[in-house]
């Protein structure tokens, strides 16, 4: 996604300072808040598509396959269901069209994720914020900190926002929403 990051070992307690983040709440909230929320708009619209792939007399029975499923689950089926439409309705010219759009919707599934479960307290006066702990080679406990800061926020909101577009300019122009 092109977002900064560092990798910063774990010192002997895990803790951060929250104060810097306490005083900067304001420049965030809003920013983290669209993100998802553009997120969601996408997850709505790969529903709705997978749904009436399925079946374009009722959302019934997508939702009903789609229900317990992750975001990702939702993405791989959706892929499968439209690359098998495609095949047999001739419309092979597309199946690159769609490879993108799937590798996007991943992509944005990644977005969201790091924005969600990010370690909101623990951002820094640079503006990396703690993501995700792992073991380095010799089994040492490692932090990865992303560089949110919130026009890095705008610019990945943005980002989700094109991919949902060119989904649905891709499910429209095939007559499936």
């Amino acid at each position: 996604n092109g977002t900064k990051f560092k990798i910063v070992g774990m010192e002997e307690f895990d803790s951060y300072a929250y104060d810097y983040m306490e005083r900067k709440i304001a420049k965030y909230d809003k920013r983290i808040g669209s993100l998802l929320i553009a997120f969601s708009e996408l997850e709505q619209t790969l529903d709705q598509a997978t749904s009436f792939i399925i079946s374009d007399r009722s959302d019934d029975i997508g939702k009903r396959i789609t229900m317990g499923m992750s975001y990702i689950q939702k993405v791989e089926l959706y892929s499968r269901l439209l690359k098998s439409y495609l095949v047999v309705s001739d419309k092979k010219d597309k199946l690159d069209t769609l490879k993108k759009c799937i590798d996007d919707l991943k992509a944005a599934g990644k977005i969201r994720n790091l924005v969600a479960h990010a370690k909101w307290m623990s951002l820094d006066e640079e503006g990396y914020v703690r993501s995700k702990a792992s073991l380095d080679d010799d089994a040492f406990i490692e932090y990865r900190y992303y560089k949110l800061t919130p026009g890095e926020l705008y610019r990945l909101e943005r980002k989700i926002n094109k991919i949902h577009s060119d989904f649905y300019d891709l499910v429209s122009s095939l007559h499936l929403i």
